[in-house]
């Protein structure tokens, strides 16, 4: 049966490279941190599947232009971005110079497992650009249930901001594909150009040629609102593109979401309380209900009261995103 998920990832946000080149962020060889971002893509409005460019938040590792933007205000739990991130790519050629300086930084730094120096440009986990979300690898080691959630599962990726847990992915598991890095061809499957994009700049550039003998892993694929599950799809709360420099903050569940009485909307998450905020949560990790299984109907309950919620946020549903174009420069 499927599962849902809270998932905690680490919620600081990116800004410029340094105060001498504040119009680029290049590829993070740090800790994860969130965007602000502008990218084409598809969003549902009305009911109806559109396209644009959208505003959003998510992660996105590899390089991105940046600008500055205003400080907005909001509700005291709130945060609004700082800067507007662009993404892009650098050529292949940069990119397996970058994938060959993970391998040695791997071989020189790491002892066991897939860990890697902190000095390794990163991976982007989950994925939203393409035609199809995907998720495939953080925590998974950390917590072996992450590997076997089935089809219709529900994970929200989200982190602590200001005590209260906001959400920038929702993902609804379509298919599940096992595979056992640096091996990628059980994924041949999923083959196409933005998914060797994909490959080269998340899964290759995370797991060394040389590594040996390294456990299965499973990559996830989200379901569409083509190819939906039970009427779920994955998507990301957004706003349709415009020229005012002030950007909005992530989602919050609001007050009901948190009330005791409400179990049918909270038991998944964790406690949330009026003076200290969320108190199970972490700044990144994964909630103490991950083995629990669900019906469709009880979790497709939670996905229209979160989805309901977003549209009445006066957002859209971010449903596609297209993969960043190479920049030469």
């Amino acid at each position: 049966m499927p599962s849902i998920v809270q998932f905690y990832h680490p919620g600081k946000e990116h800004g410029y490279e340094s105060k001498s080149n504040k119009s680029i962020k290049e590829w993070n060889k740090s800790s994860h941190k969130r965007k602000f971002m502008k990218n084409s893509g598809s969003y549902i409005e009305n009911g109806k599947k559109r396209d644009g460019e959208l505003l959003f938040w998510g992660e996105w590792e590899p390089p991105s232009n940046v600008e500055d933007l205003n400080t907005g205000k909001g509700r005291a739990h709130e945060i609004f971005p700082r800067y507007l991130h662009e993404p892009f790519l650098p050529s292949l050629e940069i990119i397996k110079e970058f994938q060959e300086y993970n391998n040695e930084n791997f071989k020189s730094s790491c002892q066991k497992g897939c860990s890697k120096s902190d000095e390794s440009y990163q991976n982007t986990d989950p994925f939203v650009f393409g035609d199809k979300f995907l998720y495939a690898l953080c925590k998974q080691e950390a917590r072996p249930s992450l590997k076997k959630l089935k089809p219709g599962s529900l994970i929200l990726f989200g982190s602590r901001v200001k005590n209260r847990f906001a959400i920038d992915t929702v993902f609804v598991v379509k298919e599940a594909i096992q595979y056992i890095p640096p091996d990628f061809s059980a994924l041949e499957k999923l083959k196409s150009k933005e998914f060797d994009t994909y490959l080269n700049i998340v899964l290759r550039m995370t797991f060394p040629k040389g590594l040996k003998n390294n456990k299965p892993l499973t990559l996830y694929t989200g379901a569409t609102y083509d190819n939906d599950v039970n009427g779920m799809y994955s998507f990301v709360p957004a706003k349709k593109y415009t020229d005012d420099k002030t950007g909005f903050p992530r989602i919050n569940m609001p007050d009901e979401f948190y009330d005791k009485k409400n179990k049918h909307l909270n038991q998944y998450f964790s406690l949330f309380d009026d003076e200290d905020g969320i108190y199970e949560g972490q700044n990144a990790g994964i909630n103490n209900n991950l083995n629990a299984n669900f019906d469709f109907d009880t979790i497709k309950v939670l996905w229209t009261y979160i989805t309901n919620h977003v549209l009445n946020s006066g957002h859209v549903l971010g449903v596609n995103f297209e993969m960043p174009e190479i920049q030469k420069s």
